[in-house]
């Protein structure tokens, strides 16, 4: 209890203080003005982070961006290095490789599912005053939902796959962990064994079903070529047809 005898100066000594940022990346950023704001100073009891909660998601969110940014623009680089006949000629390819629309859409997905998703956490967090597994999952749902609207519509098939391989590779080991699957040496291989079969059975029937870059590698492996492909499609549809058409009633 406070005493109403103490002088201000003692009262202000005695109020609890915000969250002082930790020295190191974000230090600087206390020195700044609108980073005094209390809204800035805020830190929810459930935020683990070093640094108060608004700075922790912004900051978290620029390096995400960074990221993507940066590892498009790198992959852009090498690639318009392979062709130095046009660098000599062009030299603005390096510039165009660096900046272009691609790598802005490219931070602008992980940067912006960074920024709605530890919002939303954050704010469901103070909502519900706790926190389980419901914040985290609709969290994530309206964050990948949001950002993917930064991806090219050639790119979400692929980015999608690409998070359904890793979520059936956390459902596996969660069902190792809860002892649902017995964990052997074998079992990458057993694994392997069945998604390498079920590919090349779809592969083989509807070859157009396959990516571009599986399908050549298909291609390679069974030394045919894409008009062989058609040709045995062709057959196939044209054998399922006829029996489609002997089963019709006369």
């Amino acid at each position: 209890m406070e005493n109403p005898l103490a002088s201000g100066e003692e009262q202000r000594n005695n109020e609890p203080e915000s969250p002082k940022l930790k020295k190191g990346r974000l230090s600087n950023l206390q020195n700044l003005f609108i980073f005094k704001h209390p809204i800035f100073q805020y830190k929810n009891a459930f935020d683990k982070s070093d640094y108060p909660t608004l700075i922790n998601i912004l900051f978290q969110s620029g390096k995400s961006f960074l990221g993507g940014y940066g590892i498009l623009a790198v992959i852009n680089l090498l690639l318009s290095l392979r062709n130095f006949k046009n660098l000599a000629k062009k030299p603005k390819i390096l510039f165009q490789a660096l900046v272009n629309m691609s790598n802005l859409k490219g931070g602008l997905f992980l940067g912006s599912y960074t920024l709605i998703f530890k919002s939303m956490i954050a704010i469901l967090r103070i909502i519900r005053d706790k926190d389980d597994g419901k914040t985290a999952f609709w969290s994530g749902i309206l964050a990948g939902y949001l950002s993917f609207f930064f991806v090219g519509a050639k790119s979400r098939t692929f980015f999608a796959c690409f998070l359904l391989s890793r979520a059936l590779e956390t459902l596996y080991n969660h069902a190792i962990i809860k002892g649902y699957i017995r964990k052997t040496p074998f079992n990458s291989w057993i694994i392997y064994a069945i998604f390498v079969t079920g590919m090349v059975n779809v592969g083989y029937n509807h070859p157009y079903a396959m990516p571009p870059s599986i399908k050549k590698y298909f291609y390679t492996v069974t030394h045919m070529n894409a008009m062989d492909y058609d040709l045995m499609y062709l057959t196939q549809e044209v054998g399922r047809r006829a029996r489609f058409l002997k089963s019709l009633p006369c």
